[in-house]
């Protein structure tokens, strides 16, 4: 099947062509903005940019498991990970108060009583079983790290791996600088951000979201069809 752009990847490239239309009218002379505040400008379109990449990656894999959530066909088909993660997470409270009581008797009651283990036994899952925002939540920081660790966590192993081969480009070295001058600006002196560096930023972070959003096209569709992608609101 023809890869379509989801919702998701639409929403990011209209924000960042939004900054970078902004950061454009800042770098025209004419325009009377002094060093100071185009300095801003541009710093500010740093963080935008950051913020963008972590909303697509939070949307793209939310907007996937909400549809999958409301389509019991699709459920029954989810990638082995996710079906783990899902029902291994459904228990850490269980474990938590064994650890911290050592009440065996409650551990067993709880897990046995947990609907969770019995998920892929008997069928689809139930609705509220699939917790979307708990699946994304704690790697939504575009991080390479996190990057990897979610899309793992979903049924896909080496993500960078996966999108080098397909793209013959390297993925991870553009975003960590791009995320270097994030840290800097967010912890340290700020660097001296040119307009020429947020188009090269720019660039690659749109490169990153193709090749991710191209990835996780081809991901849903074979494990829960196309109805569970989605392009439109």
């Amino acid at each position: 099947m023809s890869y379509l752009k989801s919702l998701a990847r639409k929403d990011f490239e209209k924000q960042l062509q939004f900054v970078l239309a902004n950061c454009r009218r800042a770098s025209i002379k004419k325009r009377g903005y002094d060093s100071g505040c185009i300095d801003m400008i541009y710093q500010a379109a740093i963080f935008k940019a950051s913020a963008g990449l972590e909303e697509y990656i939070r949307s793209a894999i939310s907007d996937w498991l909400h549809l999958v959530e409301i389509n019991n066909s699709a459920k029954e088909n989810l990638p082995k990970n996710l079906k783990s993660y899902v029902v291994g997470n459904s228990q850490m409270e269980s474990f938590r108060l064994f650890f911290y009581k050592k009440d065996e008797k409650g551990l067993i009651e709880k897990i046995s009583s947990n609907t969770a283990i019995k998920i892929w036994e008997s069928g689809p899952i139930s609705l509220g079983t699939l917790n979307y925002k708990q699946i994304v939540d704690g790697k939504k920081y575009p991080s390479v790290k996190n990057i990897k660790a979610l899309f793992f966590r979903i049924g896909i192993k080496e993500i960078f791996d996966e999108m080098g081969k397909k793209f013959k480009k390297d993925f991870k070295l553009p975003l960590e600088s791009f995320l270097d001058v994030r840290e800097a600006l967010a912890h340290q002196s700020p660097p001296n951000v040119t307009f020429d560096d947020i188009k090269i930023h720019f660039t690659h972070l749109q490169a990153l979201v193709n090749g991710l959003d191209r990835i996780l096209f081809s991901h849903v569709v074979k494990y829960t069809k196309i109805e569970c992608w989605k392009i439109t609101i």
